[in-house]
């Protein structure tokens, strides 16, 4: 995390802010309508899919991510599964081809898991006691908080088409400065 102490306000706040990436995958749904209109030679089924293929890739990323937070190191994985969620959580913005689409949010979400334990795990490898499960409270209400706003991001992206409530994966790009 940031090279700041345990105790330190940024230290938490890095902490805690990968949280917010762990429950956003499927706050798209909401432009699924849209998205089939787009994607009108797919079946509805295929185009629900867009919204939970990522929990797979989230699966087969929490294997992976054990394997290369043993290789790079916490930080690192952190670092570069936000990246990774970055860009394929932005590919979206710009592909109409619905299996670009489809892999990219599998990608997400395989980005999304190798980090997931991690979100956990370095709370309690920084923290004991008190302080512990007041980190552990505060991890479960930013990762329920984020989900709540930008579900509500995604209801005015819609505005703009479904392509645009992809932005709302922006979001990784403070956490990773902020990491």
């Amino acid at each position: 995390m940031t090279r700041s102490k345990p105790s330190s306000i940024w230290f938490k706040s890095a902490l805690l802010s990968i949280s917010m990436m762990l429950m956003i995958a499927p706050n798209i749904a909401a432009a699924l309508p849209l998205t089939a209109k787009t994607f009108s030679d797919q079946s509805a089924s295929a185009v629900d899919t867009l919204s939970t293929i990522p929990n797979l890739g989230i699966i087969l990323g929490i294997v992976l991510g054990n394997v290369l937070a043993t290789q790079l190191g916490a930080k690192r994985t952190v670092l570069t599964g936000l990246a990774v969620a970055l860009l394929s959580g932005l590919v979206p913005v710009v592909s109409n081809s619905y299996y670009v689409v489809l892999a990219a949010r599998l990608i997400f979400g395989i980005a999304v898991g190798t980090f997931n334990s991690l979100a956990i795990s370095l709370i309690s490898d920084y923290y004991r006691g008190d302080e512990l499960a007041a980190m552990m409270g505060y991890q479960s209400a930013i990762s329920s908080l984020g989900s709540s706003l930008l579900s509500f991001a995604v209801g005015y992206l819609l505005l703009f088409g479904w392509h645009a409530t992809f932005l709302i994966y922006v979001i990784a790009l403070p956490i990773m400065i902020l990491s």
